[in-house]
């Protein structure tokens, strides 16, 4: 529909500026934005044609392979799979607009964000249930990390570093140690417990994580590289 409009445009203009050059400006302007309202019009009308899935499509896509059934339904639309499983790899919701969306159609956009990035994530699930994830971008690996099926980090021993909401580190008023959001202290290597270092310190430095560098993959969302 909207190519048959362009080519009727195209047609128009062409006689007009053979014929009556000097009104060709002023009607392939007006069709230009003519033609222009009506493909935001189509692109909003498909947008809301998606709807949101029933309960039911919920239910049989959960866990096939994603946690989030949305995200297995968007993937099936786009014909695809992901390439995880739970919330790890393509499963893990951070990596489209960092887990936020209001509705489907949204949701189908950052999917499509995703797939065209050069973020590509590989995974081995481990015997205890864990996972290795190796990240990718632009054909070349960036680097390995072992996460639990929520996509969280895991450290050597096995246990999670938690992120906001399910345990945060911060500064204790107790000798200023660092104590973790229960109360308990981080102990360091040899049994001491590990301490606050403050700017006007000897030795004091800050550097993120990440070293600086975050790779977006849709939206909000990116994957941060060490």
């Amino acid at each position: 529909m909207i190519k048959m409009i362009k080519l009727i445009i195209y047609i128009k203009a062409a006689l007009l500026m053979l014929h009556r050059p000097s009104q060709f400006t002023t009607y392939f302007a007006f069709m230009k934005h003519l033609f222009l309202t009506l493909l935001a019009l189509s692109t909003i009308g498909y947008a809301a044609a998606q709807g949101n899935p029933s309960s039911a499509q919920a239910e049989a896509a959960r866990n096939n392979p994603c946690t989030d059934p949305w995200i297995n339904i968007a993937w099936q639309q786009l014909s695809s799979r992901p390439n995880g499983e739970q919330g790890v790899c393509d499963c893990d919701p951070r990596n489209y607009n960092n887990g936020s969306w209001s509705n489907f159609a949204e949701l189908l956009g950052y999917v499509r964000q995703y797939r065209s990035s050069a973020v590509r994530l590989n995974y081995a699930k481990m015997q205890d249930g864990s996972y290795v994830v190796q990240a990718i971008y632009n054909n070349a690996p960036l680097g390995i990390v072992r996460v639990d099926a929520q996509g969280r980090t895991l450290a050597s021993g096995g246990s999670a570093v938690a992120a906001g909401g399910l345990g945060t580190l911060g500064a204790s008023s107790r000798n200023h140690r660092t104590a973790t959001s229960n109360g308990s202290f981080m102990v360091g290597v040899g049994g001491q417990q590990l301490r606050n270092v403050f700017p006007n310190q000897p030795g004091f430095s800050y550097t993120t994580a990440s070293g600086g560098q975050a790779i977006r993959t849709s939206g909000q969302g990116a994957i941060a590289t060490n």
